[in-house]
């Protein structure tokens, strides 16, 4: 159950209707961030029940990628109804500060970081191939541009996601990037390569690859 608990959040997470900063930072502060914590305790402190319910860190891990999403959109929308101004009653009808999408830009950072902590504990815990699972859906989400997570949370999100890549094999890696096709999933293969190639460089000389 502890494992499913941000499946069953996701509603609040990004509730139904315009988001503002407050609400988005709100959501991230008293839900998303504690959710995070949540599974990375579980996964550290109940390893082996974790490994049963691996199915569920990784439904949960997508519906919190989800949640990024919603935020990043309501930011893009944020700032291109600020670009408009057309006139200051349309402003008011926003419903929006001019500081809002800077709001939901620092939730979307901090969620992603606390999202990158999971996906470290996940490979700590010995996931395994549900590791590559993890990495697939957060390539897809970082490289979704205006329907991704965004550029803030994906920065947050890299040294989750370097984890994964330590845990998956050159096989699992292949398999990935197989998966991701050659029409609509060319940009998703793109970015793994890149994602792998930053993370060869990162650690050149650590002996980590």
């Amino acid at each position: 159950r502890m494992a499913a608990a941000p499946s069953s959040l996701a509603a609040t997470l990004a509730p139904t209707g315009s988001l503002d900063g407050a609400t988005c930072y709100a959501a991230c502060v008293s839900v998303f961030v504690p959710a995070c914590d949540l599974l990375t305790q579980v996964l550290r402190t109940r390893k082996e029940e974790m490994k049963r319910s691996a199915a569920l860190i990784v439904a949960s891990c997508a519906a919190l990628l989800d949640a990024l999403r919603d935020w990043h959109e309501a930011s893009v929308a944020l700032r291109r109804k600020g670009d408009e101004k057309q006139n200051e009653k349309k402003r008011r009808l926003t419903n929006a500060t001019d500081d809002d999408f800077l709001v939901i830009d620092s939730a979307c950072r901090r969620g992603g970081a606390a999202l990158a902590c999971v996906y470290e504990e996940a490979c700590s815990s010995g996931l395994n191939r549900y590791c590559a699972h993890l990495l697939a859906d957060a390539v897809t989400c970082v490289c979704g541009g205006d329907a991704g997570v965004g550029p803030f949370a994906a920065v947050s999100l890299k040294p989750g996601m370097f984890a994964l890549i330590d845990a998956c094999g050159d096989r699992e890696l292949g398999q990935i990037h197989a998966a991701f096709g050659s029409q609509a999933g060319g940009a998703r293969r793109v970015a793994l390569a890149a994602l792998i190639e930053e993370h060869k460089r990162a650690h050149k000389y650590d002996g980590k690859v």
